[in-house]
């Protein structure tokens, strides 16, 4: 997220409201099936895909094409997923294919029936998002803008750091 400043003078060009970044990369999909538009993706941090090393760019391979930070898996949900890195995927994307995977932003995901506007969403091992049920385990990965139609719905989403944690209030 970013705060956009007024251009000249104190209030000059000052945006009303919030301005969030998308933060969109291109990632090889070695999950070992097609991953649909707005599902719900996890970087291969761990290198658990044969063809996944901890090469970065500029060493190793020269473009850091294995690199975990450049290849993503089908998510693995379970307590402790707060060391993971998640996105969304902007298109179908094939097996060993490249697409772009959105990781900070607003975009459209996969979510659970009943989402609504300002539901706290946290990822589930389907690729989809559900509404955040307060066992204090996981990374809340996005907020709802609105309702589901046909379980896709308008999110803000941050993979990375996400919104706070899944907890009972």
């Amino acid at each position: 997220m970013r705060v956009q400043l007024p251009a000249t003078g104190p209030f000059e060009g000052l945006v009303s409201g919030l301005w969030f970044d998308d933060y969109i990369v291109e990632a090889t999909n070695r999950s070992g099936a097609t991953t649909g538009i707005g599902e719900l993706v996890m970087f291969d941090l761990a290198q658990s895909a044969s063809e996944v090393d901890n090469s970065t760019p500029g060493s190793g391979d020269a473009s850091g094409a294995n690199s975990a930070y450049n290849n993503y898996i089908d998510p693995s949900i379970a307590a402790g997923q707060r060391a993971y890195i998640f996105g969304v995927a902007l298109e179908a994307i094939a097996d060993n294919a490249t697409g772009r995977i959105q990781v900070r932003g607003r975009c459209t995901a996969k979510v659970a029936a009943a989402t609504v506007a300002g539901s706290l969403l946290v990822g589930n091992a389907d690729g989809e998002m559900d509404i955040a049920a307060g066992t204090g385990d996981s990374k809340v990965l996005a907020i709802a803008e609105g309702a589901d139609v046909s379980n896709q719905a308008a999110v803000l989403f941050d993979g990375i750091a996400g919104f706070g944690w899944d907890v009972t209030t």
